[in-house]
């Protein structure tokens, strides 16, 4: 079988799309997953992840999710529609806690109909010049608890989150004490308006849309 192992990925600028409908690859056999030219070696010209995964794996034969752990994504833009609808079988979930999003533009539909049932976010330092985070996670298999903590965790730019989180029994959805929603013209659907969130987290979430404008 082929390998990922020594795909260089130093000069790669663009790679949009990315095992788009491999629907039945298993990133759990042999070097069939990442190895150190990948992630951590994205050449500066690589700037969009977009459908990065889109529908891998969700004909049931992928065990594992991809691992994403090293990846150097400090120059990606585009995370827009990664993962949307990638499957695998077992309860573990893609890491992205050490990932520097803080050049990210856009999440729309990141993780959205998905197996992702957990994800690690309370390092993500999100910067103004993300504007939209469209359907992130919609209608996935999360569950639970989502932290935006991070005191450089900025919405300020983001103008829509249009449907985050539908459908998911999201019940702890973390800010911190600065959280800015001031740009922000959609949220319809937006997940906490439905979910079974802990009064303090609804409360404080109203409070800071009212603190900002949003």
């Amino acid at each position: 079988s082929s390998s990922l192992f020594n795909v260089a990925m130093n000069t790669a600028d663009g790679c949009m799309e990315f095992m788009r409908g491999a629907q039945k690859y298993d990133f759990g056999q042999p070097h069939a997953d990442f190895g150190n030219n990948w992630g951590p070696n994205f050449g500066p010209g690589l700037l969009r992840l977009m459908g990065f995964f889109r529908d891998c794996g969700n004909a049931g034969a992928c065990i594992d999710p991809p691992d994403v752990s090293n990846w150097n994504v400090s120059n990606i833009k585009g995370f827009n529609l990664m993962f949307k609808q990638a499957g695998w079988s077992s309860s573990n979930n893609p890491d992205v806690s050490n990932w520097d999003v803080s050049s990210a533009t856009t999440f729309s539909e990141f993780g959205a109909l998905s197996s992702i049932s957990a994800l690690d976010t309370s390092n993500w330092e999100i910067s103004s010049t993300c504007t939209s985070m469209w359907q992130f996670l919609e209608n996935s298999d999360f569950n639970g608890t989502i932290d935006f903590s991070h005191p450089n965790c900025d919405f300020s730019g983001v103008t829509t989150f249009w449907r985050a989180f539908y459908n998911v029994p999201l019940t702890t959805f973390t800010l911190h004490a600065n959280s800015d929603f001031s740009s922000c013209q959609n949220f319809t659907e937006f997940n906490p308006y439905y979910a079974s969130l802990s009064t303090p987290d609804y409360d404080f979430f109203l409070s800071r849309l009212a603190a900002t404008g949003g």
